[in-house]
């Protein structure tokens, strides 16, 4: 009985790694000089993992001619500064961000503090950092592919600039050299030509200050291309003139995450993500609302439309969670003071990004004795009634029973929030920077010529208005708006019209 039962255990165990080893992985390559490491990112100071996601994010670095994990490990310190405790950069908190967020993340880290593109990383093919880098990439994708995981590159994060700024010769050349990097990485490694790419640099690094041909270059690629975007180190804290605080490296990688699910928020919507639960509509009779569903394309919720209920005159909750039931993860919680008739459409507050064909659970809930009218297409006809607490006892917990009707939803992903153009070719040089940011705007304007600028959040509604602008560079203060997504609106007299989304 004893052999069988071990037989059984073996079994069980063989097929739980099975299991684990065919997991996708979602790759992100993280490159570039001392901050992308994380020079001063002491390890005493490495940020508290409560939730305990580090040890299901894998990481494989390489701090050239100096320390490399020799193959992949779990997201940990790593060696090469502040032996024997080590030292961390931002894709720390970034990593644990993507783990929260529904992926399944593996940071490929490889850097050098103080290196430059002109001497150092050189054009592919040149035997540089870069065909290093390359080479240690494809080997450290097919020790995964070895173990039976299929992998997903799905972003680029280089922070780098510093070391080309040295003279103008490096760096006026700096912009067309980082470009040929790009274009090969996407072309000949990666295989996608529209991957993802973040990039950063210390703008007020001595060698950037002097040369601002650096921080144009970043700012020039990341403008003409819809799936770069450039994000600033303005207002981190900095330990010297050189390297971000142990603090600023915390916050950098979030503001980095963030930065890559804004990327994210603004393509292009495709019809066939506009989805409904499985038999389009959520039938509750002796059963609980929510509903399980299926997303038929990866991208980022940004819109949940309840066809039914129509009017609700209570607060309550709305929630996804990452799995087949309210028990699951939750990835996002977000309270809805109510919903009138005709206006059915509940914006997420912060985007998640969601897998195609990954099943996830949207639940409502609320602990208000309110009766809910729920209407049938916005119509007039009241076709049951939904009340929110039985007997006295509040219904905040998910699963409950409610009356016999059918109450639809649906989820956008990908998609342009309150129909807003965030995406449209700029015709004229309009800029906006820092995004993300922490408080503060500046817009870059073509002219002063009956210019207004507006401020919208994510209802569409006017937070900000100032006409009639008599300065090239136009500051907006967010202070008093809580975090989010806005949408900042500059009207040039009517003539020429320029949208662009931030993340406060």
């Amino acid at each position: 009985m004893k052999e069988k039962i071990y037989i059984i255990l073996i079994i069980l165990v063989g097929m739980y790694k099975t299991s684990l080893s065919q997991e996708p992985i979602d790759l992100f390559i993280w490159a570039g000089q001392s901050n992308a490491q994380g020079w001063q990112g002491n390890a005493n100071s490495y940020p508290n993992d409560s939730n305990n996601l580090d040890q299901s994010i894998r990481l494989n670095y390489t701090f050239i001619n100096n320390y490399s994990s020799n193959g992949w490990i779990t997201m940990q310190p790593q060696k090469g500064r502040f032996t024997p405790q080590g030292h961390f950069g931002p894709e720390v908190t970034f990593s644990r961000e993507l783990k929260k967020a529904g992926y399944n993340p593996a940071i490929f880290k490889f850097c050098l503090g103080g290196s430059n593109l002109y001497g150092n990383w050189r054009a592919p093919g040149k035997g540089g950092f870069y065909d290093d880098m390359v080479n240690a990439l494809n080997v450290a994708i097919q020790e995964l592919k070895n173990q039976g995981h299929s992998v997903n590159i799905k972003g680029f994060i280089w922070i780098q600039g510093e070391g080309d700024g040295n003279n103008t010769a490096n760096a006026n050349a700096y912009e067309a050299r980082l470009l040929t990097l790009i274009n090969d990485l996407r072309d000949n490694v990666v295989n996608n030509n529209m991957l993802t790419i973040i990039l950063g640099v210390d703008e007020q690094h001595s060698n950037v200050i002097a040369q601002p041909a650096i921080v144009n270059a970043h700012q020039n690629i990341a403008e003409n291309d819809d799936n770069i975007k450039f994000t600033s180190m303005y207002s981190l804290p900095k330990a010297d003139a050189t390297h971000l605080t142990p603090a600023g490296l915390i916050t950098h990688g979030i503001q980095i995450y963030n930065t890559f699910n804004l990327l994210l928020s603004e393509q292009k919507s495709y019809s066939s993500c506009a989805i409904e639960a499985n038999g389009n509509k959520a039938s509750i009779e002796k059963t609980s609302w929510g509903q399980s569903f299926k997303p038929n394309c990866s991208g980022t919720l940004s819109e949940v439309t309840f066809n039914s209920a129509s009017e609700i005159n209570s607060s309550f909750t709305v929630s996804i969670s990452n799995g087949a039931d309210c028990n699951a993860n939750q990835l996002h919680s977000q309270t809805i003071n109510s919903i009138t008739n005709g206006e059915n459409l509940v914006s997420i507050s912060n985007p998640i990004y969601l897998n195609k064909e990954h099943t996830y659970y949207i639940n409502i809930s609320s602990d208000w004795d309110a009766v809910w009218k729920v209407q049938f297409n916005n119509s007039n006809q009241v076709i049951g009634s939904l009340r929110t607490s039985l007997n006295n006892q509040a219904n905040s917990t998910c699963g409950w029973s409610f009356p016999n009707f059918d109450l639809g939803f649906s989820v956008l992903i990908n998609g342009n929030l309150v129909g807003i153009n965030n995406k449209q070719k700029e015709l004229f040089k309009t800029h906006i920077y820092p995004n993300p940011t922490l408080d503060v705007v500046h817009v870059y304007l073509k002219n002063i010529k009956r210019v207004s600028v507006k401020v919208l959040n994510t209802e569409g509604v006017t937070i900000y208005n100032k006409n009639n602008i008599n300065s090239l560079i136009h500051e907006i203060d967010l202070n008093y708006f809580p975090a989010g997504m806005y949408f900042v609106n500059v009207n040039y007299g009517g003539q020429q019209e320029y949208n662009k989304l931030i993340l406060k």
